[in-house]
């Protein structure tokens, strides 16, 4: 298996042009979108000016009181908070994009919940997130309440409010620029084009002719496949490599405080990436017919998982239903969100997506190859 990594390590090296291409170009679309896209990207801290959330509170209590607090701090962020009665009438209005989301509370089971509008994802998810933070520090003011009831007046005396529902400030390094955006898109679009390396490592040897002859060693299939797509993947993370660490210290692109689970999403992308290859290389009859077929599906798939530009901004519900299907809305929105809202709440769903396809797509690989032996 080791003999099969260094052979596709070095049939990849060989291809210079796209070894080239793989790297420039991703940094190259970096900087032209940058520079274009600038002015349409917040530079001066988190503008959340005309955002609108409506609420609904069955009972008053405790909660609806904590709540008046936690609303009147997100209201100095320009953040509108508004009441509403009808639950059902609240959320048409989100499904029409009149508001950013709607929280309902229920003073009786201490819940809260929260119904968002895709349109509005950036916003709605830190209003999520900030929901989530008084959640749990509502909770842990109830649990004092519990044990020492006595002291409820003082836990929620106006005099401390800003204690009881804390609101950080936000640095405004934490909101995405042009570069900030295009540097992540850019890199999970080319990691895209690695498909084309599974293909290569599968149509290659039809190509040489030495397919027929791997075909007749003993060596096991699992091997043949895990060392194609190790090979594949090494060379494909030493382009990023190099793409990630000049976008950070040339470019100054922000790839957050948490580069494991960054880095984590980033890998599992590649080996879904380059088993999808490795699954169309059988199923092609040569391999333009597969680089053709990819270069029609990516671009589809990158635009709709907001890599050109970002959805949310063109407004259109009838593309984020759509966009559903694209791996890369998921993969991108993960780290977004890691990188600036600090939530994960995307990142197990989606490794477990990317490693999900890979089988998938190795399965099918195999199925194809075993075919093959027995021809």
């Amino acid at each position: 298996m080791i003999s099969i990594i260094i052979k596709e390590i070095k049939h990849n090296f060989r291809d210079k042009r796209a070894i080239t291409l793989m790297i420039a170009f991703p940094l190259l679309l970096m900087v032209i979108l940058g520079v274009v896209f600038n002015g349409q990207f917040a530079s001066n801290g988190i503008d959340f000016s005309g955002a609108k959330v409506i609420y609904s509170a069955k009972e008053d209590g405790n909660l609806h009181k904590g709540f008046k607090e936690f609303a009147h701090e997100l209201e100095e962020m320009n953040i509108i908070f508004e009441q509403i009665e009808n639950e059902d009438d609240a959320i048409k209005k989100i499904q029409d994009d009149l508001y950013t989301c709607y929280i309902s509370l229920d003073e009786n089971s201490k819940e809260l919940n929260i119904y968002k509008n895709n349109k509005r994802n950036t916003t709605a998810s830190f209003i999520e997130g900030m929901l989530a933070t008084f959640v749990q520090r509502y909770n842990l003011v109830s649990q004092i309440i519990e044990v020492n009831p006595n002291s409820i007046d003082e836990i929620m005396n106006k005099d401390i409010k800003n204690d009881y529902v804390k609101i950080v400030s936000i640095d405004e390094k934490k909101q995405a620029r042009a570069i900030d955006y295009y540097g992540i898109t850019m890199l999970t679009l080319i990691i895209m084009y690695s498909v084309n390396a599974g293909i290569f490592s599968i149509q290659g040897e039809q190509t040489i002719k030495t397919g027929d002859r791997i075909i007749g060693t003993p060596i096991n299939k699992y091997k043949v496949f895990l060392g194609k797509v190790l090979g594949a993947f090494a060379v494909t993370a030493i382009q990023i490599s190099i793409v990630i660490l000049f976008s950070t210290k040339i470019l100054g692109v922000n790839w957050g405080n948490d580069i494991v689970t960054i880095l984590i999403i980033i890998i599992t992308q590649i080996i879904m990436c380059i088993s999808i290859g490795v699954g169309i290389g059988f199923l092609v009859s040569s391999q333009e017919v597969g680089n053709g077929v990819i270069s029609a599906i990516i671009p589809l798939l990158v635009f709709l998982g907001g890599g050109y530009y970002p959805l949310e901004r063109i407004g259109s519900d009838l593309l984020f239903k759509i966009s559903i299907i694209s791996p890369i809305r998921w993969i991108n929105d993960s780290i977004f969100n890691v990188i600036y809202l600090n939530d994960y709440k995307y990142v197990s769903s989606t490794v477990v997506f990317n490693i999900v396809i890979s089988f998938v797509f190795l399965l099918l690989a195999n199925m194809k190859y075993r075919r093959r032996e027995e021809i």
